[in-house]
């Protein structure tokens, strides 16, 4: 038995560049992993067994982690059953990726126990079947995703070290609601990639609020107006930059020192945590 970190990850800006003829969006976004983690505890079972420390999601086939040990035994042909428990930390329907990183930290777990040997490269062949963002946690952080996120490129510059806050609202939002309604609602503002990257290696908080631009607080702001107020009183304690990660409903502050949750109102500190970049 072993237990695995599954971590999160933010949008460091995030565009909707297009819509396919699938129907689905292409997009472009910078991804960077945080410490915030759900910890998986895997081994070798004679059937797939799935467990967790929460009633909310499914322990089925329509978790991720099952779907990616479904998909292992098709491309390896291997009759491959694992036991796994999820401690789950990271807010589901947060735009923070844990499903998909439960899935991909699945498949690194399944690789290893069954010696396949199997490159980055095919995992991530795997991976883009289960979802878009699965393949990222195969990779190095942070990245640039596009595509529907499957196509990355690994960032070479290693940014600073910054302390993250992540404020999770008590309500969710649904990717393809805000999808379908960013069809309707139109996009005022874009990210400047250009510039994130400078601003990040020299703390320009001024550069990063311009730049790291997510397109989904447009629909955000009409219905969850929730989502300013938060960005507001992060930046209030100090956060260089404040925006929404992926679809939402998190709300991320970047602060060069580290952040006391006794700073933030009483009404988000329960559902808040601080992080830390992971550059890896």
């Amino acid at each position: 038995m072993k237990k695995y970190k599954s971590f999160a990850k933010i949008n460091i800006g995030l565009d909707v560049v297009g819509r396919r003829p699938d129907g689905y969006h292409n997009i472009r976004t910078i991804m960077q992993k945080v410490s915030l983690s759900d910890i998986l505890t895997i081994e070798p079972s004679d059937e797939t067994i799935l467990t967790s420390s929460v009633s909310y999601i499914p322990t089925d086939e329509r978790n991720l982690v099952y779907k990616a040990i479904l998909a292992f035994r098709e491309y390896t042909k291997i009759n491959a059953n694992l036991y796994v428990h999820i401690q789950k930390r990271i807010p589901t329907q947060a735009g923070l990726g844990g499903g998909s990183s439960n899935a991909a930290t699945t498949l690194l777990a399944l690789n290893e126990i069954y010696e396949t040997n199997l490159s980055v490269s095919e995992l991530s062949s795997i991976a883009v079947k289960l979802g878009a963002d699965v393949p990222f946690f195969l990779m190095p952080s942070p990245s640039m995703c596009e595509g529907i996120g499957e196509i990355i490129t690994p960032i070479a510059e290693n940014i600073p070290a910054y302390y993250v806050l992540i404020v999770k609202p008590r309500f969710s939002v649904s990717t393809k609601e805000a999808y379908e309604r960013m069809d309707n609602i139109g996009i005022t503002l874009h990210p400047d990639f250009d510039n994130i990257l400078p601003a990040l290696m020299s703390a320009d908080g001024e550069m990063l609020s311009k730049s790291a631009i997510n397109v989904f607080e447009d629909y955000a702001r009409i219905r969850f107006p929730q989502i300013e107020e938060i960005k507001q009183e992060l930046m209030n304690i100090g956060a260089l930059a404040s925006f929404m990660s992926g679809s939402g409903s998190s709300v991320v502050g970047i602060f060069k020192r580290r952040p006391s949750l006794m700073e933030i109102c009483e009404e988000y500190r329960q559902n808040a945590f601080v992080e830390q970049f992971i550059n890896r």
